[in-house]
Parts: structure tokens; C-alpha cells; sequence
């Protein structure tokens, strides 16, 4: 028969959420031999002497904590959203009316100048909401941002920045606030 002193703990502890090696590492960090423990907990465990209902213990959400790297990365992503929804949709109207008046210039190449002011304030757009998901913790987000960052190393101006980006956004920690290690 088990120590029903050590039976005892263990099962009221059991019914308040600890886990039997949980219980085990205290106990014998409190002096108990592993034998005595061993043969408790399997006791309390295969007689079920404590089968009432266990409370309710709330497993404890870790709220995941946001590196503060990527809360940057996520404000940059937005304020450039904005900057460039903001600097091509207000010059939208200005642009087509210069190219309207420029004499020779053929209506495909308008329209293709046109359009790309369009694609610029989508991607603006994208931006906004890429830095929204990198601040909601979404791995959607960092794999469109890490993608992202290879495309601005196409400009001169963006190759410090990209690099910067990319470093942050594949780190470990990283890795680990997203969930995926």
C-alpha cells in the first residue's frame, strides 16, 4: 500500500490541474524517494480514489508578445501603405491630365502609366495590410513581408532596408512569436 499521506497530496493536487510529473519533480525536490513517489502517483492514478470532477483549471494562453522588431517592421509597412496610397491616388488626376496634354504620346503608353499609378496604390493597399497581419502575430504576413523585401532590393534604396527586414523576420525569435519552432 502507498503512502496515503503522499496519496492523499497527490490526488487532491491531480484535481487541481498538476500533472503527475509535475508532481513527482516537487516531491522529490521535497525529499521524497522515487520509489515512494512512483508507487503513490501509479496508485492514486490506476485505483481512481479521486474521481470526482477536477476543477475547472484554465490552461494558462500564453498571450504571444510581440518582438519589438516587428512591431516596427509592421508600423514601416503601414506608414509606406499609407504614404503610397496617399501620394499616387491625390496625384492620380494630376498625372493623367499631364500625360493628356503631352502631344505624341500614344494612348497604349497612357494607359499603361495609368495603370501602374493603379497597381502602386494597390500595393500600398497590400502594405497596410501586411503590416496589420505582422502586428496580429499571422505568418501569412511575415512570408509576404520576408517576399516583399526581396522585391524592394530591386531598387537601390531599398537594399539596407530589405536586409534589415529580412534578418528580423527570420530570426529564431521571431520564428517563435509567429509560433512555427
Amino acid at each position: 500500500m502507498a503512502n496515503q499521506e503522499l496519496v492523499d497530496f497527490i490526488g487532491k493536487a491531480e484535481n487541481q490541474g498538476y500533472s503527475p510529473g509535475k508532481l513527482k519533480e516537487v516531491l522529490l525536490e521535497k525529499g521524497w524517494d522515487v520509489k515512494t513517489v512512483d508507487e503513490a502517483i501509479k496508485y492514486v492514478n490506476k485505483e481512481g480514489i479521486y474521481n470526482f470532477p477536477k476543477k475547472d483549471v484554465k490552461k494558462e494562453v500564453s498571450k504571444k508578445e510581440t518582438p519589438v522588431s516587428i512591431i516596427v517592421i509592421a508600423i514601416l509597412f503601414i506608414l509606406e501603405g499609407i504614404f503610397i496610397i496617399l501620394a499616387f491616388s491625390t496625384s492620380f488626376y494630376t498625372i493623367q491630365n499631364i500625360l493628356s496634354s503631352i502631344p505624341g504620346l500614344t494612348i497604349v503608353v497612357s494607359n499603361f502609366i495609368i495603370y501602374l499609378v493603379a497597381l502602386l496604390v494597390i500595393l500600398g493597399v497590400i502594405d497596410i495590410l501586411i503590416g496589420w497581419g505582422l502586428l496580429k502575430l499571422k505568418n501569412w504576413a511575415r512570408i509576404m513581408a520576408l517576399v516583399f523585401s526581396v522585391i524592394y532590393m530591386l531598387t537601390i534604396a531599398g537594399i539596407p532596408i530589405s536586409v534589415i527586414f529580412m534578418y528580423f523576420l527570420a530570426r529564431k525569435k521571431t520564428k517563435e512569436a509567429f509560433g512555427l519552432v
